[in-house]
């Protein structure tokens, strides 16, 4: 109950100002319509088979948290014959380890309920809420299985080898990685603390046109974009940023809004596949495109070629918006994979 009234007070308030601002429907849709219907089809990855394994030790760790608690449950099982034994008499010893097992049942269900948040996007990153109570558990497993026999220390020995080379290859891979890009990061960082600022710069090297995201590294062909934006357009102008083909959608680009100050022109400015792919969905920000009579639009590509092993790989066949944006809108600007369109003169 203490726990509930903690927790109430805290969400309640929130909930209250978000009830009072905004409609229930689109909360209900995004936290539980799209998940139940969509989410798991278009954003679920396979669990990794053993050609996945092989050139990638890490992705093992996907496992990591439930070959922990299968060790957690026979540790625990091996321990109960001797409670057993010893609670004939009780004693300050027994009553002590069978605090450390409900302890260790505990720790256990709590790590396969954090699993749970993997297990549509399987994967190392979604699975770290789980891996860390997991260690957690392997740590009192290792303590515990000198004094369980052979075949507890085998197993516990194994999972800590596995960890251990999960993370030695983590750690040879993202370096090899950052040797490529960044050492071009780092470049830029210790440019921009060590040297002054330049004429229409701030102290990290963002112009000051770009003030709104100082000291943050934005890719040069999104920051040319926003520069032209802004450049272009009124403050209080809406703006659509989207996708050079929206039949099939990985992810969009959110960012250039906020570099370049420009509020969406719809309210569905971040992309979802089964949602953005959608007929009735691309009608409505067709819509509020014309509704807005938006003259701007961005479109970029980097991410058209990316496919996954789900229903986002496939093409919904629809392409309202992409046709709507091709008869209504004209191309002025190029930076790289994105580009600036302004809208026909009527």
């Amino acid at each position: 109950m203490r726990y509930v009234l903690g927790t109430s007070a805290v969400f309640l308030p929130v909930a209250v100002c978000y009830l009072a601002v905004a409609p229930i429907a689109p909360f209900i849709h995004d936290i539980f319509s799209y998940p139940l219907h969509y989410y798991a089809r278009m954003r679920g990855l396979p669990f990794p088979g053993v050609r996945q394994l092989y050139p990638s030790i890490v992705t093992s760790a996907v496992y990591l948290p439930v070959l922990i608690c299968c060790a957690t449950v026979y540790s625990v099982y091996l321990s109960w014959p001797d409670m057993r034994r010893r609670n004939r008499i009780p004693s300050d010893r027994s009553i002590a380890e069978l605090r450390k097992d409900w302890l260790l049942i505990m720790f256990a269900l709590l790590t396969a309920m954090l699993y749970l948040k993997g297990l549509v996007r399987v994967s190392v990153v979604h699975m770290l809420v789980s891996l860390i109570p997991s260690l957690v558990l392997l740590a009192v497993l290792l303590e515990r299985a000198w004094c369980q026999g052979y075949a507890a220390r085998i197993a516990t020995g194994a999972l800590c080898a596995l960890s251990v080379v999960s993370v030695l290859d983590a750690s040879i891979t993202t370096a090899r990685s950052r040797l490529a890009s960044g050492l071009t990061v780092l470049a830029q960082i210790r440019s921009a603390v060590q040297l002054p600022p330049q004429a229409g710069s701030s102290w990290c090297g963002t112009r000051d046109d770009l003030r709104r995201i100082q000291c943050l590294l934005l890719d040069t062909n999104r920051a040319e974009a926003s520069r032209f934006v802004i450049a272009n357009t009124r403050a209080d102008e809406r703006i659509f940023v989207g996708l050079t083909r929206h039949d099939k959608i990985h992810v969009n680009d959110n960012m250039i809004y906020f570099a370049a100050g420009r509020l969406p022109a719809t309210h569905w400015h971040q992309f979802d596949p089964g949602l953005q792919t959608r007929a009735d969905v691309q009608s409505e920000i067709v819509a509020e495109l014309d509704a807005r009579s938006v003259h701007c639009v961005i479109l970029e590509s980097q991410w058209d070629d990316i496919i996954e092993p789900n229903e986002s790989a496939r093409s919904s066949g629809i392409h309202i918006l992409d046709e709507y944006i091709r008869l209504h809108y004209h191309r002025v600007q190029t930076y790289g994979n994105v580009s600036v369109f302004f809208r026909n003169p009527e």
